[in-house]
């Protein structure tokens, strides 16, 4: 896509979020970092004047309004609009419109160069869900920004061994580009066996730019790691909603991999997570997307004991039951007295109707009515049921 896009040239690169059957949601960050531009991702809102682009980008805590200037990709997610379903005369003209099928050579790409056998990982095989996870030698934690003192205590309890701190104001200001550049600057120097991130969306997008930095292979939404006999690190991914759960592993570069938060049970260990501190200057194309405002979101049920109406939630309207379209019970009607069915006997006692003859029966699509004493209009009177002229 980035081969395309930089011979056809841009403004703008919309995408979606992320797919629905892995939902690694990478591929956007991915392009931005293989395109050199800025990344305004999981936008709910877009706003462009002039040569700026703003959106409101959703975060864990509530949103955050990101800035850039053109050219830019942007993803948005299912809240940014309210979908327009195309007219007839919209699909007509649609099917004569020419659709352009580029090949490798269009793209200036080597054959070798993609498909499976360049594929920087692959699913070794698929099996049931694991129940105990393995850590991958030795841990140690990045911190980024400031606040790694108060924080080393807890990152010594579960076994982190070294801490490389870097406090630089780049990582509060701008988006993920920051993070990625001093990860990608920390697996050159230190070459570890794998980069573990959260698997929240802005640890997917750190994710996705890392990989491509490194030429890494790169592993998203993963429940499980453990290590295969050979010692590589084996993520347990679940997808599709988890109907379907595989093993897969990278094949190219240093794995990273982004865990599913609350997904590996943490187990206490004893760690000395000693401080490393790390000086760090992001570049300038990493400072191209910049945080104006980070707004938080009030949580759920903090508003009062009514936690259904805080979500949004309503009473259910309760309806009255009817049994079949235009059938009604006169017993069961309010205001309405019962009444008896005037039918004329015959010969051999049996009421009719004083249309046919016929043994007389009330209609299940009327509703029946007292009849007039008058002997000329004996019989079952109904009204006829309403019916829609659609």
């Amino acid at each position: 896509m980035s081969a395309l896009i930089k011979q056809t040239g841009f403004d703008l690169v919309i995408c979606g979020s992320e797919a629905t059957d892995a939902r690694t949601g990478v591929v956007p960050a991915m392009l931005a970092e293989h395109l050199g531009v800025a990344q305004l991702t999981l936008a709910s809102k877009v706003d462009i004047a002039g040569s700026e682009v703003t959106v409101r980008r959703v975060t864990d805590d509530g949103y955050a309004v990101v800035t850039a200037s053109l050219t830019a990709v942007v993803s948005v997610v299912a809240k940014i609009n309210e979908p327009r379903y195309p007219s007839f005369k919209g699909i007509m003209a649609a099917k004569k419109k020419p659709v352009q099928v580029p090949t490798l050579a269009d793209a200036g790409i080597e054959a070798a160069a993609v498909g499976l056998g360049n594929a920087a990982a692959a699913v070794a095989d698929f099996a049931a869900l694991l129940t105990a996870a393995r850590r991958l030698g030795e841990p140690s934690a990045v911190w980024t920004g400031p606040g790694s003192a108060a924080g080393a205590a807890r990152l010594a309890e579960y076994g982190t061994q070294k801490v490389c701190v870097a406090d630089s104001a780049d990582f509060a200001g701008y988006l993920v580009a920051p993070t990625a550049e001093l990860l990608a600057r920390l697996v050159a120097d230190t070459s570890p066996a794998a980069v573990l991130v959260a698997g929240t969306a802005e640890g997917k997008e750190i994710a996705g730019r890392l990989a491509v930095k490194t030429g890494s292979g790169v592993l998203t939404d993963a429940v499980d790691v453990i290590a295969d006999p050979a010692g590589a690190p084996v993520a347990e991914q679940a997808n599709f909603g988890g109907a379907i759960t595989v093993h897969a592993s990278v094949a190219k570069g240093t794995p990273i991999i982004a865990v599913r938060p609350n997904a590996v049970a943490a187990e206490p260990s004893t760690g000395a997570a000693a401080p490393e501190h790390v000086a760090f200057a992001a570049s300038d194309t990493a400072r191209a997307m910049t945080i104006t405002e980070r707004i938080l979101a009030e949580p759920r049920g903090a508003a009062g004991p009514d936690r259904g109406a805080d979500r949004g939630l309503r009473q259910p309207r309760h309806r009255v039951g009817r049994r079949l379209q235009g059938h009604r019970d006169p017993r069961r009607l309010p205001g309405r007295r019962r009444g008896r069915l005037a039918r004329s006997p015959t010969s051999a006692g049996t009421p009719t109707s004083s249309r046919s003859g016929r043994p007389a029966r009330p209609s299940p699509s009327c509703t029946s009515r007292l009849a007039s004493p008058a002997p000329s209009s004996a019989g079952l009177t109904c009204r006829p049921p309403r019916r829609s002229s659609r």
